[in-house]
């Protein structure tokens, strides 16, 4: 059965991608194809504005869909664009170098600081959760290819996601199978509060971190063994938290890493959870939590390490309602591409409404596209979430 069409109508939110274009007017002099000047030539700001209508338009699910709304005169018109053949937009992925999406990024990220945030957990430090996610790949994406037989598929998106602001900050895409604690090793930088799961758990990665002048909040196996310096007593504050030890302990056995704070809290786990071969060991009645905050309250530290559950709430967002679980790209760059644009596409929701991007909030951005919601419903969208979280800070 033939796709519908798209009509103009379907397109008449686009004028609000219109008021990014002069963010992305310095891509303008990178060409798709600057030898052949005659030729309809595709800009890096034209290729970066229709990905991001398709992040934020319903109507576009495709790169054939993004194909089909170059062909309408308003949106070529209020974009500056002519219309692009379907072989020049699959050909951008090789064109365009991703890399230079990373000022932008730089820059829309240093305008999300300037929102007015209130601090987390009384941290001089930025929180930055860390993790990746697999996306399935296609046959073609050979660069992809992991396990021993080579006939698996996949590729994995490493993000680092500032708690603070609420906006991913960074992706590193590789094969499913590169170490997620070598990329973090290459990314750390002074002054941060790395939040991980216990697939980061390491010795060498946690004295990188310590070296960098960061802390870290991880959790580690449950048979990791360690020696106690120092065994700190409870607060009933803590105990109430369902903390069961706070003690202060030399971690490992061969590669040892001195003064390290370790924190045990009670859980109550996911039946499935218990279930060996689900992508580690299963799950005790408690979790170990390893910190290099020395001084910090026990319940600080367990309440940082409940935050990583954001970055997982990220994934399902990222993947699932910005369309990221379907590559527009096959080649590495062109994927990098589209993960620099998911990641502007968040911070552009977290400008445009200063809160967190949201399954609600994209919605009514989406009915903004469509044209079934104006500026005054996008306020009270925004004004509503404001108010909530007015209510909420009035009971904490």
């Amino acid at each position: 059965m033939a796709k519908k069409k798209i009509k103009t109508s379907d397109l008449k939110g686009a004028k609000y991608l219109k008021k990014i274009m002069a963010l992305l007017k310095t891509l303008h002099g990178v060409a798709a194809d600057p030898l052949r000047p005659n030729k309809r030539t595709l800009h890096m700001d034209e290729y970066a504005a229709m990905l991001l209508m398709y992040m934020f338009s319903p109507m576009c699910d495709s790169l054939r869909s993004i194909q089909r709304s170059s062909e309408l005169k308003n949106v070529c018109k209020k974009f500056g664009f002519k219309r692009t053949g379907l072989s020049t937009l699959s050909d951008a992925q090789h064109a365009f170098d991703s890399s230079l999406l990373e000022p932008l990024i730089e820059m829309l990220f240093s305008q999300v600081q300037g929102l007015s945030q209130k601090p987390l957990y009384r941290l001089d430090s930025e929180i930055i959760l860390v993790d990746g996610t697999v996306i399935p790949a296609i046959k073609e994406m050979l660069w992809a290819v992991y396990g021993s037989k080579g006939d698996n598929k996949a590729l994995k998106c490493h993000f680092l996601y500032n708690l603070n602001n609420n906006v991913p900050i960074f992706t590193k895409v590789t094969s499913a199978n590169v170490s997620e604690k070598k990329v973090l090793t290459e990314l750390l930088e002074k002054g941060k509060c790395y939040v991980m799961d216990r697939g980061y758990a390491a010795m060498e990665l946690m004295r990188s971190i310590i070296s960098s002048e960061s802390s870290f909040v991880l959790r580690i196996k449950d048979n990791s063994r360690f020696e106690v310096i120092e065994e700190r007593e409870l607060s009933k504050k803590a105990l109430d938290a369902d903390i069961v030890r706070d003690a202060v302990v030399t971690l490992g056995t061969a590669e040892k890493v001195e003064k390290i704070r370790i924190i045990e809290v009670a859980c109550s786990p996911h039946p499935k959870s218990t279930q060996k071969g689900r992508g580690g060991p299963g799950q005790g009645e408690t979790i170990l939590i390893a910190t290099n905050e020395l001084d910090l309250p026990a319940t600080m530290i367990s309440a940082i390490y409940s935050s990583r559950w954001e970055i997982e709430i990220f994934f399902r967002y990222f993947k699932h309602l910005l369309g990221c679980n379907h590559l527009l790209c096959h080649t590495e760059n062109g994927v990098r591409l589209e993960m620099n644009i998911a990641i502007i596409a968040c911070m552009l929701i977290m400008l445009w409404t200063e809160k967190k991007p949201t399954k609600a909030t994209l919605e009514v951005l989406q009915y903004y596209m469509l044209g079934l919601a104006d500026d005054e419903d996008l306020e009270n969208h925004i004004n509503r979430l404001k108010a909530i979280e007015n209510k909420k800070l009035k009971k904490s």
